[in-house]
């Protein structure tokens, strides 16, 4: 009777009743405590149910009667990988491809472990050797591509994504593998662009892999200009945006923006509760900072504030968006209040050259300490001689996905109370803080989420990491 019971275990596990799988290989194991297969069978119902201490210590049961069983070997070093203690784990790979060095699932796990250890070389050689026995095997190509990717070699990367999608593009049970395949190859396609414009880089470019270098750049820059000079900082989602006002990407005339102003003064005033006789300037202030194109730019006099912007998740859009910081150093010190330009000069001639401060007490604007410059398709802002403009590009290099590194600068910026509600104290930055506190970030490419995730546990319809008992 006793051929019987791990049979039924076997049976019950393929039920998905682990329990009553694991009763049934212990009742074989009470008459035989010797019996390879079961001990591997309850090892790998143990591991299943993420029990792994009691999965490792019968693999080494197991072991123990016969140490060169390649699955038990192999299984071990993944329960090692499992609770992240990744020597033991390529240890037990090694002895397992000791035994059977063309072991597809081994060579694979152990260049995902390589992998997980950041020794991408060690990882990608262990997948190239799986390929060599089965060069279709989905999961080995995809992880692959993942190490590629993480080691900066992005046209390898791309190749052995697309050779992914090629063996699996008639196969419906990969169809959702292969549209993250594609949104991958999407992302390093405009990595790869991201690097050769940093690889030519431009006069007053400057690269940085974290907050502490970001302000050591400041302050070289703050120390190399004369001393009556202010400095003033905005944060973009991405370097490649150029540096101009809505209303010149708009292609809008002044003349509609006179149209304009006029009409934002009728509609603004009893919602915002401001004085019936704020100057223009100021009306112009109010409605750059609430979404309407002016030929204003936005600046703020703290350096935090512009980081905000830069690495907030509220624009972001995909993870290849690199950040970066602009440095405008007002050489003439042109320092003037909205409220106070002569209305004699000639139309808009008097905004124009000149870090204009706002003077009224919209809440929004002066938490960001914020200022602007006019910038029109006359006038540019990296064309005005009275400013000279630094870029602060912040690349983590082919190491770290953008979103970590947006991730780590946004913790260190809360620590110093930069926050969404402090940023914007109203219902916006309440909404903001909420989100954050209880998601992280929020774009919709978590950091979490597949970006930075081997595609194994992606594939549906496939092998385990774990061999499945049989």
């Amino acid at each position: 009777m006793l051929i019987f019971y791990p049979n039924l275990g076997l049976a019950y596990s393929q039920k998905g009743e682990p329990d009553k799988a694991i009763e049934q290989y212990k009742k074989v194991l009470a008459v035989d405590p010797n019996r390879v297969n079961t001990l591997y069978y309850l090892g790998t119902t143990y591991a299943y149910k993420g029990e792994l201490d009691e999965a490792i210590e019968q693999y080494n049961k197991a072991l123990a009667v016969d140490p060169t069983d390649v699955h038990t070997l192999s299984n071990l070093g993944t329960a090692y990988a499992h609770k992240g203690e990744l020597d033991d784990a390529i240890e037990q790979y090694k002895k397992a491809l000791a035994i059977a060095p063309t072991d597809v699932h081994t060579l694979s796990n152990l260049g995902l472990t390589y992998s997980k250890n950041d020794e991408l070389d060690e990882a990608i050689e262990q997948y190239n050797k799986a390929l060599a026995v089965d060069p279709k095997n989905v999961n080995t190509l995809s992880n692959l591509g993942l190490a590629y990717s993480q080691k900066g070699e992005l046209d390898n990367a791309i190749e052995t994504y697309v050779n992914c999608i090629k063996y699996t593009c008639y196969d419906k049970n990969f169809s959702n593998t292969n549209k993250d395949l594609i949104i991958k190859i999407n992302k390093i396609e405009e990595k790869k662009a991201a690097v050769k414009l940093i690889e030519n880089k431009k006069d007053k470019q400057h690269f940085a892999n974290n907050i502490d270098e970001v302000i050591e750049i400041v302050l070289k820059l703050r120390n190399k200009s004369n001393k009556s000079n202010s400095l003033f900082f905005r944060g973009q989602n991405d370097f490649r945006w150029k540096l101009t006002s809505t209303h010149e990407r708009e292609k809008e005339t002044l003349i509609g923006l006179s149209e304009k102003l006029t009409q934002f003064k009728i509609s603004i005033q009893a919602l915002l509760n401001i004085e019936d006789k704020l100057d223009d300037g100021n009306y112009y202030a109010l409605m750059q900072h609430y979404g309407i194109h002016t030929p204003l730019i936005d600046f703020s006099e703290f350096l935090n504030t512009a980081l905000y912007f830069a690495v907030t998740d509220s624009n972001l859009k995909t993870t290849s968006s690199i950040p970066c910081v602009w440095v405008l150093i007002d050489k003439n010190n042109q320092k003037v209040s909205l409220s106070e330009l002569d209305e004699k000069y000639e139309k808009y001639e008097k905004y124009r050259n000149k870090v204009l401060y706002p003077n009224l007490k919209d809440k929004r604007i002066r938490a960001q300490n914020g200022v602007f410059v006019w910038s029109d398709d006359e006038n540019p802002l990296n064309k005005n001689n009275n400013f000279e403009l630094h870029q602060i590009i912040i690349f983590s290099g082919n190491k770290d996905d953008s979103l970590i590194l947006n991730q780590k600068i946004r913790d260190t910026l809360e620590l110093s109370s930069t926050s969404a509600t402090k940023i914007y104290p109203d219902d916006k930055g309440l909404a903001y803080e909420i989100n954050y506190q209880s998601k992280g970030i929020t774009s919709k490419h978590n950091i979490t989420d597949r970006d930075n995730a081997p595609l194994l546990d992606m594939i549906k319809n496939n092998e385990s990491d774990f061999r499945i008992p049989s």
